[in-house]
């Protein structure tokens, strides 16, 4: 929607980028919200996907919880390899209790949350020129929210 994607009754650019900063205030702000994501030097998303996988996993375990990671993506035509991982951690171990959900942004607020999340995050580590104005958006507004990887580099 920053880009100016989507159905929108207001078109003009400011509007979303202000829309989108009061939605990251409002993320924020809600008791029990955590934020997990992971910045790779690397052009290889199984990589960085395995490392957030075995991190999450360990995180859980070690509070004695239990979690599904749910992301976004074709329901019709998951990634392979996605499973793949989340078939490698150890049954005995294992605190993500199955493969990855995947669900469609266009009909999920919440992974649009997450989506907003993750390119937040993005924007903080990569610092693209015109996309100044979201450079400080996730330490502003989710850092507090911050869960194990906490936009570390992989």
């Amino acid at each position: 929607m920053l880009d100016g994607r989507g159905d929108s009754i207001n078109n003009v650019v400011g509007y979303r980028r202000e829309w989108a900063r009061k939605a990251l205030q409002t993320i924020g702000s809600m008791p029990g919200i955590q934020v997990c994501t992971v910045a790779a030097e690397t052009a290889n998303k199984r990589d960085a996907y395995r490392h957030y996988l075995e991190t999450l996993d360990r995180s859980l375990a070690a509070e004695g919880d239990v979690g599904i990671v749910v992301m976004d993506g074709s329901p019709r035509n998951p990634d392979p390899a996605a499973s793949e991982e989340h078939r490698r951690l150890p049954l005995q171990t294992r605190a993500i209790v199955e493969d990855g959900w995947v669900q469609d942004s266009s009909v999920s607020q919440f992974i649009q949350v997450a989506d907003l999340a993750a390119h937040c995050a993005f924007q903080n580590q990569a610092q693209q020129p015109d996309r100044s104005f979201m450079w400080d958006w996730y330490p502003d507004h989710l850092h507090d929210r911050e869960r194990v990887c906490g936009c570390r580099k992989v």
